[in-house]
């Protein structure tokens, strides 16, 4: 239990040392991650998992999207007494991975069952966000593409890693959610009306729908990797936009497949899938 209202450590020598901190030409080590966990003051639950699963998910990331140029350096905080609310945050900066929990009903859901898949996938979510490497498509209504992005980098990831049951129970619970909040609007509108949890459970079915169908078109490919790649690789020097993203998606499969793609986020009660045959998740 932890009894001071906010136990954070801030591994300050790696902040502060900024471009002094050393390159890195491979994906993140246990020993790397351990080290660094056991330096956060967070729940023993947090910390124990941070360096059992990230490791991981990093290497299959760097497997598939190229070594980060620096170690990452993982960052938790638990505060147990907030002014108000209950949940959790994550994000990223360049070599960074943040995660904060705040609230007094976190040892009880620490202590639920179905706690590690939802930590593992949350982890993994960020983890898919520093190999996005800060390329997002600007505006609101394209936050589907890096957040639904990097909930489907999570998914393979998961699955990459032994915790399909995990995977497939947090899509299921994404499925449900995007049919709620969505309703009859289509993905633009929901986004534009600040419904950002459509972003993540409607753009993973975009983006898992894509990657499937992906390798099934273009089978030398490594689906919704290869168009990252190749996203990141066109918006260099400027702001990407969805249209960069569809543009390279026709560019890695084809332009019917950009269109398809353009249909589901910008038409009412879309469809996420290519094909009746199209059931990997």
């Amino acid at each position: 239990m932890v009894t001071a209202r906010l136990r954070m450590t801030v591994l300050a020598a790696s902040l502060l040392a900024g471009c002094a901190t050393p390159t890195f030409d491979g994906p993140i080590t246990p020993p790397a991650v351990a080290r660094a966990a056991m330096s956060i003051g967070a729940n023993d639950t947090i910390r124990t998992q941070l360096a059992a699963d990230l490791p991981g998910f990093m290497h299959d990331f760097a497997d598939r999207m190229g070594a980060l140029p620096e170690r990452p350096m993982p960052f938790a905080s638990y505060d147990i007494r907030p002014t108000d609310g209950f949940g959790r945050q994550g994000g990223t900066l360049p070599g960074q991975v943040f995660v904060h929990f705040y609230g007094e009903a976190w040892p009880g859901e620490m202590a639920k069952p179905g706690f590690a898949g939802d930590l593992a996938w949350h982890f993994a979510h960020e983890a898919g966000h520093l190999y996005q490497h800060q390329v997002y498509a600007t505006g609101d209504q394209g936050a589907w593409v890096h957040e639904g992005g990097a909930e489907a980098f999570a998914a393979i990831a998961m699955h990459a890693q032994g915790k399909s049951a995990e995977a497939n129970s947090h899509i299921a619970a994404s499925v449900a959610d995007c049919k709620k909040k969505l309703d009859a609007r289509t993905i633009h509108a929901a986004l534009g009306e600040a419904e950002y949890r459509v972003a993540y459970s409607c753009g993973l079915q975009v983006n898992l729908a894509l990657d499937v169908e992906l390798r099934r078109v273009a089978p030398a490919s490594d689906g919704l990797f290869s168009v990252w790649r190749r996203f990141q690789e066109q918006s260099k020097g400027r702001e990407p936009t969805e249209d960069d993203f569809l543009a390279a998606i026709a560019f890695i499969g084809n332009a019917d497949l950009a269109a398809r793609v353009c249909d589901m986020v910008s038409k009412p009660s879309p469809a996420f899938t290519f094909a009746a045959a199209n059931s990997q998740w």
